[in-house]
């Protein structure tokens, strides 16, 4: 085998010219005209697909383009800032910009950075697209901008196998891999039928080139092909339109709509955050008198990746789900500016020691079957190297995570109620649900007698909690008590820099204290704080850093505070996330909501579920609250179907005559 290990995928080769102009050593072609990029980029692309005329008329709240080379992302943020250029210019608000693209062999950071100075008049985005850049490994990566108005969900890997595993319907395409000359696999015919069939009709494309096998393979999949003159010294450059037969065409459009949420902890708070920065009418109704009760109610908690010793879907799973967690922290943590006594997210790194000869061993052999980037995850074997990295003495080897951080849970789900204090209903505790079937209307019944109507969707939040209802009850979910503990630090100590992980965890000091745990008691039925689970905490952490002793006051160990709490648990510890199937014995139920085309309907269900996610809500809830919004929106989704069939809510792993087992 050639290249890396999964995850990281090859990264391209590039040649730099003396002007500064990036082109690629494996195809020998450029990825864009010194002199004219710009230019050339809202001919071909922005102007051939009519862009702004169709971003001011038509009467959608989102346009999505998609596009067959990410190259140095340059057709992305002249898309960008035309959307920018046109909203500052419209009556009304435009559609919100959906930007779908692929790249085989992405550019690493420090390439992108260099090859986008040649253009200052995009220097704003281009520092945006630049922070929020992913790693090189494969697979989705969502990017957000403008308060989730304008989304980039960037693929990296085979254009073909992409495609065939993404859930998109395009209004225009932007056909732009290097000459077919050059690079043929990116104008075959099977690529050109994904195109196809992530089109809907009267989607539109452009290319730069005009040769004949890009043109037959159009048209042979109903795409109107004409030449049109192209940019600068090039003749003739090919754009159309694809003309289906009146019956199977269909407009997704969407519009604001009425969503109840049960349950106000970190799921149903970042479910509401994403769903009201896309206009919709949010109410959230949670049990408890606020949102500190359940697992959400900790101090601090990690956001971190726990690599399997092979890659695999479910150790992609939680690796896209880490990667999308970090920038969606960051992105609200700069959108709220917060002071530093304020911040809910900080990305400190993290270490994952080892602690004895059996880790030692377990990461030998992951190391010698996967690779990541050094931007995901670095193999320290010195323990000098690694004392730096923490800040304290340590006398192990690990793994530290640059990207990875701590979280504020409490802090984050109370500013998130607080943005919106007439949205969240306290002491409400849902008993009943039904749907109206002439106006396809949910209602809600709380167990006060309480009526609350006319919902278009509803997202069950509420962890073990939804049980309660009916249609749940058989759910295998299971309840693990967690208990973290606090202490405070010693006086003129040194301070922790990372977060520490091995058996359990320790953060770094907040407001003078430190928080660590956590518990994993099963047979134990209440939440109850309980001082002697802060003693087992302690001997806990001391059995693998011993150095904890002197960075806390343990003396106080019996009068520590703390929180606790049941984690939800599946048995395959993997979260339930999307649309539940009105009939669960159906075999259609596992692919509920994941087959979408332009020739069908949305086939969407209006009830989501966000639960299950055990010990590791901070880092998979992000994402999976925005695969919920963007199923509600029928937008394109920010995740492999064949990953999204991990985490459907009716997969077999989770029937109902499955156990959940230990995490």
């Amino acid at each position: 085998m050639t290249g890396p290990y999964p995850p990281a995928i090859e990264t391209a080769d590039i040649v730099w010219s003396n002007e500064g102009q990036p082109s690629s050593r494996r195809f020998g072609d450029i990825y864009y005209s010194a002199d004219s990029g710009i230019e050339e980029s809202r001919y071909v692309f922005l102007a051939q697909n009519n862009v702004r005329d169709r971003l001011l008329s038509s009467g959608k709240t989102h346009f999505c383009i998609a596009e067959t080379g990410f190259g140095t992302g340059l057709n992305f943020l002249c898309a960008w800032d035309l959307w920018l250029k046109t909203q500052a210019q419209a009556a009304s608000s435009l559609p919100s910009l959906d930007f779908i693209s692929v790249e085989r062999w992405p550019l690493t950071r420090c390439d992108l950075t260099r090859a986008l100075a040649h253009w200052p008049e995009l220097s704003t985005l281009s520092q945006q697209l630049i922070e929020q850049y992913p790693p090189a490994i494969e697979g989705c990566h969502r990017l957000v901008f403008e308060q989730g108005r304008v989304t980039l969900t960037l693929f990296f890997g085979d254009a073909t196998s992409c495609f065939a595993e993404s859930v998109f319907v395009a209004d225009a395409w932007f056909l732009d891999g290097f000459a077919p000359a050059k690079n043929p696999h990116m104008w075959e015919a099977r690529l050109i039928d994904e195109v196809r069939r992530h089109s809907r009709n009267g989607s539109t494309f452009s290319t730069f080139t005009c040769a004949g096998n890009v043109k037959r393979a159009l048209q042979h999949c109903g795409f109107t092909v004409s030449k049109v003159p192209g940019f600068g010294r090039k003749r003739q450059m090919l754009a159309g339109s694809l003309c289906l037969p009146a019956q199977t065409s269909f407009s997704a459009t969407t519009s604001s709509k009425r969503i109840a949420i049960i349950g106000a902890g970190l799921a149903g708070s970042i479910t509401a955050l994403t769903l009201r920065e896309r206009g919709h009418q949010v109410l959230v109704f949670e049990q408890h008198a606020g949102v500190t009760y359940e697992g959400s109610g900790n101090k601090q908690g990690a956001v971190y990746l726990k690599p399997a010793i092979k890659h695999q879907a479910s150790n992609e799973f939680w690796l896209h789900c880490y990667n999308f967690a970090t920038r969606f922290y960051q992105r609200v943590s700069n959108q709220w500016g917060l002071g530093e006594s304020e911040r809910i997210w900080h990305r400190s790194g993290l270490i994952q020691l080892t602690c004895n000869e059996k880790e030692t061993a377990r990461l030998a052999r992951q190391q010698a079957q996967s690779t990541y980037p050094e931007d995901i995850l670095e193999y320290v074997t010195n323990a000098e190297a690694l004392s730096a990295l923490a800040g304290i003495p340590l006398s192990m080897s690990g793994l530290f995570f640059p990207g990875a951080g701590w979280v504020k849970p409490r802090h984050l789900c109370q500013r998130i109620a607080n943005l919106a204090p007439d949205e969240t209903l306290f002491n409400s505790r849902i008993a009943s649900v039904s749907l109206n079937p002439t106006t396809s209307r949910w209602s809600l019944i709380d167990e006060g007698g309480h009526s609350h109507t006319d919902f278009d969707a509803l997202v069950f939040a509420n962890a073990y909690a939804i049980k309660d209802l009916k249609p749940f009850s058989a759910l295998p979910l299971g309840q693990v008590r967690g208990q973290t503990s606090l202490l405070p630090g010693r006086k003129k100590a040194q301070s922790l820099k990372t977060v520490l992980c091995a058996d359990s965890y320790l953060c770094p000091q907040d407001t003078d204290e430190y928080c660590f745990g956590a518990t994993f008691d099963r047979d134990i039925d209440t939440a109850k704080f309980n001082p002697q689970d802060s003693i087992r905490n302690l001997q806990k952490l001391l059995s693998w850093l011993p150095e904890a002793s002197e960075l806390m006051d343990t003396s106080q160990i019996t009068d520590a505070n703390g929180h606790a709490a049941f984690r939800c648990s599946t048995p395959d510890h993997l979260p339930l996330v999307g649309a539940w199937h009105p009939h669960p014995g159906d075999p259609r139920a596992l692919q509920h909501g994941l087959n979408r085309s332009s020739v069908e309907p949305n086939q969407y269900a209006s009830m989501y579920l966000n639960i299950g996610h055990g010990s590791k809500g901070l880092t998979s809830i992000p994402l999976a609250s925005t695969i919920i919004a963007d199923m509600i929106d029928n937008r394109p989704l920010p995740i492999s179907t064949r990953l999204l069939t991990l985490v459907a809510p009716q997969r077999p792993s989770c029937a109902p005559d499955r156990k959940p087992r230990q995490e």
